[in-house]
């Protein structure tokens, strides 16, 4: 078929264009997700910024809760994951009858979780996590990064604990090395290049593993160095 004009080109085009359906630009966007267009608040937990990284590295890795293994039929590598695979996985408003919970404060260690010899989750990572159940379980995400004054103890350390404390802590922790205190994390900082692994860089394993910690982490790290890694 020959065209006479450009025309009638773009006459045939449009025809074809108009009856094609198209997937969405973009099918990895999570649509549960509620987005904040405004600061984090320290009353709300946030499933993106709060918990998520939490389940990412202390729940989800190899040969655990991750898609490919999904240990007890368990997956915790998103929002959809943790809502539809278990049914008693998480009830909203009722923490103490959810299994996440029960099994993080379980005293007995063979049911514990994150298992042996794998550090438990610090208390204040739990009291996260009940607070998000008793909030609802929404899958909120908040805008912004405050690093205005960044400190050991409001900021450091909790990100320690959810993000490296599993495996860096406890009576053995990964490559002996313990980033549960102040010391342990400037000495880390100093002698074992834990900035390369954060950002991982080339010859560094990443750290953590899998998941990586997300830019505001990684800038927080950097702007609490530069300012002389106050307490």
């Amino acid at each position: 078929m020959k065209f006479s004009s450009v025309s009638q080109l773009l006459a045939v085009a449009t025809l074809v264009l108009s009856g094609c359906v198209h997937e969405p630009l973009d099918p990895l966007i999570d649509p549960t997700i509620i987005y904040v267009d405004e600061p984090c608040s320290p009353d709300t937990i946030y499933f993106q910024q709060d918990i998520l990284p939490v389940l990412q590295s202390a729940c989800a890795q190899s040969g655990c809760h991750d898609v490919a293994t999904a240990e007890d039929g368990v997956i915790l590598t998103s929002y959809s994951h943790v809502m539809d695979d278990y049914e008693d996985l998480v009830r909203p408003g009722n923490p103490f009858d959810s299994e996440l919970i029960e099994v993080m404060i379980e005293s007995d260690l063979d049911d514990i979780m994150p298992p042996p010899p794998a550090a438990p989750l610090d208390q204040s990572v739990i009291d996260m996590m009940i607070l998000w159940i008793e909030q609802g379980v929404t899958n909120l995400s908040c805008e912004g990064c405050d690093t205005t004054d960044v400190r050991y103890n409001t900021h450091i350390a909790p990100l320690m604990a959810a993000r490296c404390n599993t495996c860096h802590g406890g009576s053995e922790p990964d490559g002996n090395l313990d980033l549960g205190t102040l010391a342990a994390v400037t000495g880390a900082i100093a002698y074992q290049n834990l900035m390369g692994a954060v950002k991982g860089q080339a010859g560094v394993e990443a750290m953590p593993p899998t998941t990586g910690l997300d830019a505001c982490g990684v800038h927080m790290l950097e702007i609490w160095i530069q300012n002389g890694m106050p307490e």
